[in-house]
């Protein structure tokens, strides 16, 4: 508190006891005249006491030799009241003021400072003047102390609330000091750890303390086992030094379960492959000339698709959906498959439906993706010439835009039983010339640079 900045009230109410008349009005008279505007009066202990009662005043100005009750005893009067103590107290006496019996008495009894009769102005202004001043400097430390205390109580109470929401917390809750050594364990965390607080409490942590950021942790439990939590951590102040609040939730079900999920999800995947492959299998049984013709499409697919950036799942769709993009051929019949002359008309029209059988095929089975629709667009073409339903741009699926490059490449660089390998220059001078065309432009791209690279190879 800056007692610098507290200023004296004029206003103050003071009261003036005293059974002289005279005095009464000279001391009245020589406080109004310094500015004091609120003075009241009693001429006797008793009415000064019933005045008390009914108002509140800042200084009392009291006689000590009066009838019926002395100063003395008013003054203890007012300091045993507790509605009346704070108020300080200036005793008027006529002894002689260095009489110590009177100094003594008048402390005693609690007043604060005594003047002498006859009445000095100076003198009685200094002493009130004084005594106002104090009490205002009191009043403010009594309010500030009111404050702090008030401050204190509420910090308490969130405090121990706080500890509470700590102590019934689902969530292991575990604070470490700067040094990394626990300092409080709540319950949870005692189950999550599988150890006592008393046990934890004074021991390091052992695990990093990453504020901002939500961390795994894996927590080894001799009998319990291994139990995993997610960790976030806050800084704090712990007993009026900084520390750090961990709070951990155990996820180890959770991950017991993605566990299971995953493992089921890669039986899923490895049954999904088996069917394709026999499915691959049956067509290539059924044309002996294009063995192998699928999976080679497949490699060539997934080198391009890695090269554009695809994640790995994306790019085990790619290659399935390749392995099987010629499943429609099942239906066509196996001498215009291998048909050493140029084919027909009505015979072309017949292998244009592959595609669509294909995918009458697919859409049956439950794929975790487009499956069927990436196999029936694979003959589609970038300005609607393809087949067999004429899709143009956009609405062709960028995965079987790649599988339509991976094709034109593999079909032309492999030997056929009707020709010989055409070889993977004038298949790339047949891409090239297309490209924007009949063949997308950023998959083309891509199928230039992993061919200069070398990454695709035909025997």
């Amino acid at each position: 508190m800056n007692n610098t900045s507290l200023t004296l009230n004029y206003d103050s109410k003071i009261l003036v006891v005293d059974d002289d008349r005279i005095c009464i009005k000279t001391m009245k008279y020589f406080l109004a005249k310094n500015g004091f505007r609120n003075i009241l009066t009693a001429d006797s202990g008793f009415q000064a006491l019933e005045k008390l009662q009914n108002e509140t005043f800042d200084l009392i100005l009291l006689d000590i030799i009066m009838n019926n009750m002395d100063g003395y005893e008013l003054c203890k009067r007012i300091k045993s009241n507790v509605n009346t103590a704070h108020i300080p107290v200036l005793m008027v006496t006529g002894e002689n003021k260095n009489n110590e019996d009177v100094i003594k008495e008048s402390f005693q009894s609690g007043a604060v400072d005594f003047i002498t009769k006859p009445i000095n102005a100076i003198e009685l202004l200094s002493r009130v003047k004084s005594a106002l001043m104090t009490k205002l400097i009191y009043d403010e430390m009594t309010k500030e102390l009111v404050r702090r205390k008030k401050v204190e109580i509420e910090l308490k109470a969130k405090e121990q609330q706080a500890s509470k929401i700590i102590e019934k917390n689902a969530d292991g809750i575990i604070i470490v000091d700067q040094k990394g050594i626990i300092l409080f364990v709540n319950p949870a965390a005692e189950i999550l750890f599988a150890q006592k607080a008393s046990f934890l409490i004074g021991n390091s942590f052992g695990f990093p303390l990453v504020e901002k950021e939500t961390t795994e942790i894996k927590i080894f439990r001799v009998k319990q086992g291994l139990a995993v939590a997610e960790m976030s951590v806050v800084p704090m102040i712990w007993e009026n030094q900084k520390a750090y609040l961990a709070s951990l939730r155990d996820i180890s079900v959770r991950k017991k379960t993605e566990e299971n999920l995953q493992k089921s999800l890669e039986n899923l995947k490895r049954t999904l492959k088996s069917t394709i492959d026999a499915m691959a299998m049956t067509v290539e049984v059924r044309d002996p000339y294009t063995a192998g013709h699928q999976q080679r499409v497949a490699k060539i697919a997934a080198i391009i698709a890695k090269e554009l950036g695809f994640s790995v799942q994306e790019i085990e769709n790619i290659q399935m959906a390749s392995v099987v993009h010629d499943l429609g051929k099942i239906v066509v019949p196996a001498e215009i498959l291998s048909k050493p002359g140029k084919i027909s008309e009505p015979e072309f029209s017949i292998i244009m439906q592959h595609p669509k059988i294909g995918y009458d095929i697919l859409k049956k089975i439950e794929f975790p993706w487009h499956l069927a629709e990436i196999v029936y667009q694979h003959h589609e073409k970038l300005n609607g010439s393809g087949y067999p339903r004429g899709l143009s741009g956009e609405e062709i699926l960028f995965e079987s835009r790649i599988i339509t490059v991976a094709d034109v490449l593999e079909a032309m660089a492999s030997h056929r039983p009707y020709r010989p390998a055409l070889g993977i220059k004038a298949a790339m001078d047949e891409i090239n010339k297309n490209k924007g065309k009949l063949y997308d432009e950023t998959v083309v791209k891509a199928c230039n640079n992993v061919v200069q690279a070398n990454r695709i190879m035909f025997d």
